[in-house]
């Protein structure tokens, strides 16, 4: 699979041209991301998407063409129609947060990609193509005027780079936080089987001279991200008898898990700590770059660490194989908008999936009422996190998680 990021609109349509009866299998896939919300369409984000692209087809014939529009085209040269479901699917879920991927309800939305099966679609695949040549000529043209960058309250790169600068000063033990996962019975006995270490942003930003809001650009929140999750493991590394005296777990970057903070954080934890520990790995850093994700799979299962996928909504949960993947836990995520009639078709294929992960592998998170509890109990589910768990554990405490 070739990439295209240069003079593409040209390459596209002579590409195209070329396969006007072409004997074979040939597909396009046109990926509409210039359509996406403005915090969406860095370059930066169209590269991830394009390497996602790369890997699905990556053994495979074609081109992936990364318009300077921010649209992505893929022409596929093969039989493997699976792939192209998975591409749409994976590239889908990497933008959930966006209405152009999924509507209101949960429901995919139709404009996200367009297919062309070229040997019955080539004529109106030639016509689109045409289109972007000369919509490219326009943008050629235009002069686009730069936005200021410092907008009250949201995360900047200049901000961003102040931000890691401090963190370097700051004692990170004040901003830690324990929350517990507990197995919950019906009849509401409840008792703790691990407790997930995070950073509580709230208090973390208190402890920074800044007022932003650190989550407010995706993008850059996820590089933040990554040099949070150095510095806490410097701190559980330091400390590892105060953190690791239970079991526990810890949401990580794949990249994370790769370089060498996690591994003294390793070295140390098996010197000091015999309690279990588990790894949470969010969905849309899998498929970010698989074959990444497929060597920290790896090195965690032979350091003897349990996986957690997180992340997943009641939308992505049916359509993700946990045990094919690797781990050994799968976390949901409850909102409220999830309760209705249990003998719904969309409940029905909740329940069928919970079966198919394990009800004993099965983490129901933010859970903050008793209905949740409930909800979780009536499609299988055992274990359970949120505030709910929290007050019931320790119903004087003052600590909110």
């Amino acid at each position: 699979m070739q990439i295209i990021s240069t003079n593409v609109d040209a390459r596209l349509l002579d590409t195209v041209k070329f396969l006007k009866g072409a004997a074979g299998s040939h597909y396009a896939l046109h990926f509409h991301t210039s359509s996406l919300q403005e915090m969406y369409r860095s370059e930066f984000q169209q590269r991830i998407a394009v390497n996602i692209m790369n890997d699905i087809f990556r053994k495979e014939g074609g081109e992936i063409f990364a318009g300077r529009d921010g649209d992505i085209v893929v022409l596929y040269h093969g039989l493997n129609k699976d792939l192209l479901s998975q591409a749409i699917f994976q590239l889908r879920y990497l933008f959930a947060d966006d209405p152009l991927a999924y509507h209101g309800e949960g429901q995919e939305n139709e404009n996200f990609c367009t297919l062309y099966d070229l040997a019955f679609q080539w004529r109106p695949f030639h016509r689109v193509c045409s289109e972007r040549v000369t919509l490219a000529t326009q943008l050629e043209s235009q002069v686009k005027t730069p936005k200021p960058e410092e907008e009250k309250g949201l995360l900047t790169p200049s901000r961003l780079v102040n931000i890691i600068e401090e963190l370097d000063g700051v004692d990170f033990s004040y901003a830690m936080r324990r929350q517990p996962v507990c197995a919950i019975q019906k009849n509401r006995q409840i008792k703790p089987v691990f407790h997930e270490m995070y950073v509580n942003m709230v208090h973390l930003r208190k402890l920074l001279s800044t007022d932003c809001n650190l989550a407010s650009d995706k993008w850059l929140f996820r590089h933040l991200t990554d040099v949070l999750d150095a510095h806490v493991l410097e701190l559980l590394t330091e400390h590892a008898r105060q953190y690791l005296s239970q079991p526990v777990s810890l949401n990580l970057n794949v990249q994370t898990v790769l370089g060498d903070v996690f591994r003294r954080f390793r070295d140390r934890a098996k010197q000091e700590s015999k309690a279990a520990i588990v790894v949470e790995i969010h969905i849309a850093d899998v498929f970010t770059d698989m074959d990444a994700f497929l060597r920290a799979r790896n090195l965690l299962h032979e350091a003897g660490y349990r996986l957690c996928l997180d992340g997943l909504t009641n939308e992505s949960f049916v359509q993700v194989d946990r045990e094919a993947l690797g781990f050994d836990l799968a976390k949901l995520q409850w909102n409220a908008d999830m309760v209705g009639d249990l003998a719904n078709a969309a409940n029905k294929k909740l329940a069928e999936a919970v079966k198919r992960c394990g009800s004993n592998r099965m983490i129901l998170c933010r859970c903050d009422s008793e209905h949740a509890i409930d909800y979780g109990h009536a499609l299988g589910i055992s274990l359970y996190q949120g505030r709910y768990p929290d007050r019931v554990l320790n119903p004087s405490s003052m600590v909110i998680n």
